[in-house]
């Protein structure tokens, strides 16, 4: 299959879903990444249940003990969404689990979650969980752990349970676990949304990834502000406006980088895209793109501090715009940010230590802004 261009015009090489350019990682039996797996296969068996609806011919358990403000707004769309994100991402872990859309032998209930006792980016140590306790969640069909709601809280614990194993999990397995944790906390907030609005959102366990606090951690250890301004030295050449232009062609050690400057690059075009949606604004939302220009052009400049002399400088004077720019540009401009969502969790999978978390705590922080 051939690489597509998506966004502002970076490549991305397509690959299996949670594995982007490489083959599907796998889980020995007993492992941690089997744990979560399983507790996949449970909450997609509960989601199949619940995407029925309170009024399907045949209800389940769950939709017959509904309370009464959860049948007049039950998110049927938001959890037909979520079975079919934890369909994509359950074989991953656990092979063959979606085709009975049900527990493994021994598996805990679909209630159970794995330990809201969850590291911050910034305090991580990296090791993948041995294992994953319930948190004492009633199980569907329960009185006080009964519907979308309910559901929506065990999703958001599962998807912080992935997404802090990929911190210390090998590199393709790490990559799939924070897709499998962004998409997975993404769909819960989808069905909170759905039921509750923003405060039942906002009401939902805290994702465990935060990009101040991993890049503090970050900087403790490489020394303060590394790579949070520009270079002053070096082939850097300028338009007057404060922009680069990248000179020279790849070599050797770029190609091993590839990953990393392809998140580069996109912080860059990003930052720019955002400069002119700013300047063709006014108001509360030129003042919003703006703010979004300055924290990705910072994101650039870190992640091409950390990569070879001979492979920067990657900002250019200027970039293509997005299509539909001229009609709303603080929107289309934002449409890269899941691009460099999927790049910035591929250059997580190959770095390590607090610059994972930090890279990891990023991609969740533009899969957030993505519309």
């Amino acid at each position: 299959m051939a690489a597509v261009v998506i966004g502002l015009g970076t490549t991305v090489s397509p690959g299996t879903p949670g594995n982007p350019g490489g083959s599907a990682p796998s889980a020995t039996t007993g492992s941690p990444a089997e744990t979560l797996g399983t507790q996949l296969a449970s909450l997609l068996e509960e989601a199949t249940e619940l995407a029925d609806g309170p009024d399907a011919s045949t209800p389940s358990a769950t939709a017959q003990t509904a309370p009464e403000t959860e049948r007049a707004h039950w998110p049927t769309e938001e959890l037909v969404a979520a079975r079919k994100v934890l369909a994509a991402h359950v074989d991953l872990l656990t092979p063959g689990a979606s085709a009975t859309s049900g527990p493994a032998p021994g598996a805990p209930p679909s209630g159970a979650t794995p330990s809201a006792a969850v590291p911050s980016a910034a305090t991580a140590s990296g090791a993948v969980p041995t294992e994953a306790a319930p948190s004492g969640s009633p199980t569907p069909g329960a009185e006080a752990g009964t519907g979308p709601a309910a559901f929506a809280e065990r999703l958001a614990q599962s998807a912080n349970a992935l997404l802090t194993a990929s911190l210390g999990a090998p590199e393709q397995l790490s990559r799939s676990l924070v897709l499998a944790g962004t998409e997975e906390a993404l769909a819960a907030r989808d069905v909170a949304r759905a039921e509750g609005g923003e405060a039942a959102v906002e009401a939902l366990p805290e994702v465990p990834l935060d990009a101040d606090a991993a890049w503090q951690a970050f900087d403790a250890e490489n020394g303060a502000g590394a790579g949070s301004a520009p270079p002053t030295d070096g082939a850097v050449s300028t338009d007057g406006t404060g922009t680069t232009a990248a000179t020279g062609a790849p070599g050797a050690a770029c190609r091993a980088e590839a990953a990393l400057a392809g998140a580069t690059d996109a912080a860059f075009r990003l930052a720019y895209a955002y400069q002119v949606a700013g300047a063709r604004t006014r108001g509360d939302v030129a003042n919003k793109a703006r703010e979004a220009a300055a924290d990705r052009e910072q994101l650039g400049w870190r992640l091409q501090s950390r990569l070879p002399e001979e492979c920067v400088p990657l900002r250019a004077a200027a970039y293509r715009l997005p299509a539909g720019f001229a009609k709303d540009p603080v929107g289309s401009a934002a449409t890269g940010e899941e691009q460099l969502s999927a790049l910035l969790r591929d250059a997580a999978g190959a770095a390590e230590g607090t610059f994972r978390a930090a890279l990891a705590a990023e991609s969740w922080s533009a899969a957030l802004a993505a519309p």
